[in-house]
């Protein structure tokens, strides 16, 4: 799956933003209710970069989605978005309207009744707030009534209920201000009212672990680097997983500009050809240096590389993000990725570092923070992390 960004369409002023956010923290610590599995959950504190771990099904991609909802501040699509991250691209209609709602799936037990709830604060003590509900407000339906061909069939009740809710109410507030947007069916169509949607307050991307490669993204955000006579950025580090690396060039050869390089064979070839491993870490450092100042969210982060590469491949996340000020999100199974993560920033002046496993617990599900001397004792001691 092509990797998903927030969409700003119309710029607006917002309050000015803090030493921790032009460090790139811009998550301190995150609260989500009623958000897919996640009842209540807290998890904090974070820093630069952030490994999330955990069993199958214990919330893991749940808080990536959460965290790129909430960075998106302003966009309802986004919902939309989130769908698509889990494969759901199409909707079955009836009678020229959907069967199911697509953001019924958010909701905890598919219960439309109730409000997800998405706060992150930062060190700073700025805090933003994301409500999203279903909604019966008769004002919210005459506005949406006032402006659609098909108007929505009464936007009640719940999925508990047996029935649902057309409109979908995205309550945003923080940054000095609040905003309020209607996300419904006008037919078989999506829309958002009001229809402009400002631009989220810092860039954000998120990597499906389903990702596949975009050729021609990638040869145009490596000509932004070549620009800026910064391709040595990406040089340097790609040399971690092949060393014979000499240069990177961009060649139209059909329809598709493709990213080459040189390994010393006489001729330049894709660097797709290098393997799945050196063209994930072509991804995840392009994305990186084009998310400068926001935060990036991987899902899965370790597919395609070779254990022996963790380390070193952590050493140049953890450079490359503080070096563009991104804050870093990434899911894992591996105890090998973990330990590699562990050991790279324990080498760096400054340990940039949290594990947070997600555990399940009689209640629901819990986050346990591990900082540097949890993290080295509970390796050493053979606790699990994963």
């Amino acid at each position: 799956m092509k990797k998903k960004s927030h969409l700003p369409r119309e710029s607006r002023p917002t309050s000015p933003v803090s030493e921790d956010e032009r460090r790139g923290l811009h998550y301190s610590d995150f609260q989500i209710q009623n958000f897919r599995c996640l009842r209540d959950l807290t998890v904090g504190p974070m820093m630069r970069v952030n490994l999330i771990a955990g069993e199958n099904n214990s919330g893991k991609t749940a808080l990536l989605e959460a965290l790129f909802l909430h960075s998106g501040a302003f966009n309802p699509a986004l919902t939309m978005t989130v769908a698509g991250l889990r494969g759901i691209g199409t909707l079955k209609l009836e009678f020229g309207r959907p069967v199911q709602t697509p953001w019924s799936t958010l909701f905890s037990d598919l219960d439309e009744s109730l409000q997800i709830r998405l706060v992150g604060h930062n060190a700073s003590g700025r805090t933003r707030t994301i409500a999203i509900n279903t909604t019966s407000d008769k004002g919210d339906l005459a506005a949406v009534r006032s402006i659609s061909k098909s108007p929505p069939q009464n936007g009640q009740g719940s999925a508990a209920s047996g029935s649902r809710a057309d409109v979908l109410k995205w309550h945003h507030s923080g940054l000095g201000g609040e905003d309020i947007h209607l996300l419904f069916f006008d037919g078989p169509e999506i829309k958002t009212h009001p229809a402009a949607v400002s631009p989220p307050p810092f860039p954000g991307r998120f990597m499906s672990a389903r990702w596949n490669p975009d050729f021609a993204e990638i040869a145009e955000q490596f000509g932004e680097l070549e620009v800026e006579k910064k391709q040595d950025v990406l040089l340097n580090i790609l040399r971690i997983i092949e060393p014979k690396l000499t240069r990177l060039s961009t060649i139209l050869l059909g329809p598709t500009p493709m990213l080459h390089a040189d390994v010393g064979i006489g001729k330049l070839i894709p660097v797709a050809f290098l393997g799945d491993g050196i063209l994930r870490l072509t991804a995840i450092i392009l994305w990186i240096i084009h998310t400068a100042g926001g935060v990036l969210l991987i899902d899965e982060v370790d597919n395609g590389f070779h254990y022996s590469h963790l380390g070193k491949i952590w050493s140049a996340i953890g450079a490359t993000a503080r070096q563009f000020n991104v804050q870093v999100f990434a899911t894992t199974h591996s105890r090998e990725c973990i330990v590699a993560a562990h050991r790279a920033f324990s080498e760096t002046f400054e340990y940039e570092l949290r594990l947070h496993r997600l555990e399940r617990t009689g209640g629901g599900i819990r986050a346990v923070t591990y900082d540097q001397e949890a993290l080295e004792g509970a390796i050493e001691s053979g606790f699990e992390v994963r």
